[in-house]
This record gives C-alpha cells, structure tokens and sequence, in this order.
C-alpha cells in the first residue's frame, strides 16, 4: 500500500479511505491477538476453578469416610483409623487451600477448619480415656461435628460450581460479543478495501494488487480466528454438557429458561422438552411449597446461594420420587444469566444411609425402640420445660433369667421383642419407651403427675398378665417396676435416672411389683 502511495497521486477522498483502511486493519489486528491472550487466560481460569472443585469433592468424600468410621469405631484398634481419615481429609483441605484464592470459598472452609478443630478436641478426649462408656458419650458428639462439616462442604462445593457455571456462561457471552464486533470490522474493512480497489483500478491496478492481497491475508487470518473462538465455545459447552450435577436456569416465576442436558441420565427427562415449563413439574407434589419458600428466599438475597433438599419425580415412574440437594443462586441481575440458576444432585442413597445410620445410633438394634441415647435426649428436653413434671418408670423383667437359660438365647431375644411391643401399646401417645440393655425398660413419662405415673405402671404391669407365645412354648414373665416424679428444672436426667433404678431395686428386693420413689 505504501508503494502504491508513492508512485500515485491520490484524491483526497482515496486518501481518506487509505487511512481508515489502515486503522480497520490495524484494530482487527490488535482484537485478533487480544482474542488469543484472552482465550488463553480463560483456559487457564477453568483448570483452575476446576482443581477447586475436584478437591472439593475429594474433601466431601473423606469427610463422609470419617463420618462413617466414627459411626463403626471400635476400641481400641478403631482409634488409629479415625486417626487416618482425619489426616485424610486434613491434607485434601490444604489442596484446597492452596488451589483456591476466592475470598467467599477461603471463608467456607475456615468454617470448616473450626468444626473440626471441635472434633479434634472431642476425640482427643476419646484418646486419653478409650473406654466404651466414653465412646458412648463421644460418638454422637463426633458424628455431628462430621456432618457440620459434610454440610459446609457441600455448600462451599455448590457455591464454587455455581461461580464456575457463571464464569463459563460470562465467557461465552464475552466471546459472542467479540466475534459480533470481530465480524462487523471485519466486514467494514472488506467494504472499504473494494470502494477503495474500485476507486483506483484504473490508476493503480498493478500497485493495488499487492495492497489487496494482503487484506486478502487478513480476511483469512478473521476466518481462522472465527475458528478458534468457534472450537473454544464448543469447549465451553462441551464441559457444561458432562457435568454430573444439573444445571437449571429459571426465572423469578419459576419457569425454566435453560436446562442442561444432564437431567436426562439422572432424571430421564428430554432437556430441550423442558424449556418453557414450570419446575412445578419436575417436583413432588408435597415438596412444590418448599421449593417456592427457596426460591422466595433467594429472591431475597442477590447473588447469594440458598441450599435445601427437594424430592424430584423421574419422568419413567413419577410415584418413585427420588432426594436431591438443591443450590438456588439469584443472578437475575447479571446480565449474561437473567435467571436464578438451580444446581441440584442425587443424594438418594446417601441420605437413605444417613437416616441408617441415625436409627442405629439413637435405636435398640433388637427390639426397634430407643436406645439409652434417644431416652437421654428426650428426658433432658421434657425436664428443661417448666411449669410441668415428668414421670420415670424402670422396668425389670422378672424370671427372664429363666427364660434365656432353660429356652436360649433366641427365645430371651423374640420374648424382648414381644414384651417391648406389649409395653408400647399401653402407653399415652407422646411417652417414650426405650430399652438399656438386658431385660431392661425405662418408660419417660412427660407433663405426668405420680397419679399419672401409678396409672400408666399399673397398665404395664397387666400388659403381662397374659402368657407370651414363643416358638419354643408358653411363657409367663412379670416386672419389677419402679416409679419417680419431678417437676421440671428441678432434676438432672441422671438423677431421675438413678431414683426410678432405687425404685426399682427396692420393688424387686421387697417382692412388690411396683414402688415409688
């Protein structure tokens, strides 16, 4: 071009048009590399935000293996385990730490840092003192510390998935605009090339042709960068597409405006079926409220996430609801989103096994009812009600002894089972029926005066006066029974405890069948 400059005259009109000919090249140019410095810094951004979140999960799966080797500790080998999970998932943390420098996620896990900093104490206690009373006392306490932690792990995961969700669809959005902008001068500069090539055809046809081969050259260096901004989208969509949670975007009456494809393997559901439609009816029909009391919530709270557990109906068997654990994040004010973008995962089995797991901490393996922790638990809160009394029965089985020596253990076993099932339909609803141990029964009697509490004694007592069947024959047992009142406040749980067992003792030792105390 500056050949051809030099050897003709240009009109001032053909000059103008060579200066912005100049400019648009240039900027096409300068977008060009930018484009590519930007792409590359973007790559780099999502192997980051990527690493944070395989961590994430990698911490979440050795915070639920801690969780499930507390619930099966078993002294004193079992100690040295826990011992190991701990550092474990310790050392994911600081992967963590190190690969994530968001502010928000940093804040997640020093939370997480301050729970088990909680279970460390509690399981040093645990060390210093490993007895099976103490792992009684202990274990419930550490279980919860894990699952602190298993719940701050997993809001911290959703709200890392959802900041990487938005990232991905800002970029998109980013280079969209680009290759518009990209596109459109590129398209200028081709125009103004050919006004310009018309213009001076007939002067300067030989000295042009270099200029336009190398627009020529620019058009096709756009082409390849249209390439590259092509196969970067596709990327970008690709990682979306083999996310294993479901993404959702809907707006703020619910109504979906973006489904990712992953509802079809979890949920059966065709995704671009579901464009248009109300979440109303992928949900449960007794959970539709909660949903509209999260979104309300998040509604509330711009760009915060709100987490809640919602039952979802698979499109092939709509009655087999099946448990997820929803993330809702209100970006309705950013203008790439425009929605509320739902993030949910499948925790059907695992909340299956938590619930399991619950029962067989808090309920007597062999007759179903509470253990001694769930009596503990309940009693401490009907004592810390005031105005009112609670009453304490402790049953102990007489000739039981006889029963399991002369007939076996398995007969003892089904006679408990039976004795517990008579027991629990004599009783007031509201009253707990729990088992110790052994032949053992206590009855927890709230809002119950000492009339109340003969009432309720004196119908346990004929619950047995009728023989149990048993596969090994006719059996008779009765009960030493011994009853104790308090109003609230004015008792320990131990020491209503302790006085319904000297009751008892007393009853036994005195061959009544049933003493107050």
């Amino acid at each position: 071009m500056q050949e051809a400059m030099s050897t003709l005259r240009l009109s001032w009109g053909q000059q103008v048009l060579v200066a912005v000919l100049g400019v648009l090249i240039v900027a096409v140019q300068f977008m060009v590399v930018q484009a590519y410095r930007d792409q590359g810094s973007t790559i780099r951004l999502l192997d980051t935000t990527q690493e944070v979140l395989t961590d994430l999960h990698n911490a979440h799966r050795e915070a639920f293996k801690l969780a499930l080797t507390v619930d099966q500790l078993q002294l004193p080998g079992g100690l040295d385990e826990v011992e190991l999970r701990r550092g474990l998932l310790d050392r994911q943390l600081e992967a963590t730490f190190g690969a994530s420098h968001d502010p928000g996620l940093q804040d997640g896990l020093v939370q997480i840092r301050g729970q088990l900093a909680g279970f460390d104490a509690d399981f040093a206690q645990l060390r210093a003192h490993p007895t099976a009373a103490q792992l009684t006392h202990s274990r419930p306490g550490l279980l919860r510390r894990t699952s602190e932690v298993e719940a701050l792990l997993k809001s911290t995961v959703g709200q890392a998935e959802i900041q990487f969700l938005g990232a991905i669809q800002q970029t998109l959005h980013a280079q969209t605009s680009f290759q518009r902008l990209l596109i459109g001068m590129s398209g200028l500069t081709l125009a103004v090339a050919l006004v310009l090539a018309l213009s001076l055809r007939r002067q300067a046809s030989r000295a042009f042709t270099g200029a336009y081969g190398r627009v020529v050259a620019e058009v096709n260096e756009r082409k390849l960068a249209e390439q590259a901004l092509r196969e970067s989208e596709q990327r970008f969509r690709a990682l979306v597409h083999q996310a294993s949670d479901v993404f959702t975007v809907v707006d703020a009456d619910g109504r979906i405006r973006y489904q990712s494809p992953a509802i079809e393997p979890v949920l059966g559901y065709p995704a671009d079926e579901l464009i248009g439609t109300g979440m109303d009816a992928l949900l449960d029909p007794g959970d539709r409220q909660a949903f509209r009391g999260l979104l309300g919530r998040s509604l509330a709270r711009p760009s915060a996430s709100v987490v809640g557990e919602l039952r979802m109906r698979p499109h092939a068997d709509p009655e087999a609801s099946r448990r997820f654990e929803l993330t809702i994040t209100n970006l309705l004010h950013d203008p790439t989103v425009l929605g509320l973008v739902l993030n949910y995962r499948d925790i059907t089995e695992r909340a299956l096994h938590q619930e399991q797991l619950t029962r067989q901490a808090f309920h007597d393996p062999l007759t179903g009812l509470p253990n001694r922790a769930r009596l503990m638990e309940r009693l401490r809160s009907a004592l810390g009600q005031r105005g009112s009394s609670v009453g304490l029965l402790f049953l102990d089985l007489d000739r039981f002894k006889e029963v399991n020596d002369t007939l076996g253990h398995d007969a003892g076993d089904e006679l408990l089972r039976q004795v517990g099932t008579r027991f629990a339909a004599c009783l007031r609803d509201g009253d707990t029926l729990a088992r110790l141990g052994g032949d053992e029964f206590i009855v927890m009697l709230p809002r119950a005066t000492e009339d109340d509490a003969a009432i309720v004694a004196r119908r346990l007592e004929a619950c047995l006066a009728e023989p149990v069947m048993l596969a090994e024959g006719m059996v008779t047992v009765g009960a030493s029974i011994g009853v104790t009142t308090s109003p609230a406040g004015q008792s320990a749980p131990e020491e209503l405890l302790r006085a319904a067992d000297a009751a008892m003792y007393q009853a036994k030792v005195t061959a009544r069948a049933i003493t107050a105390r």
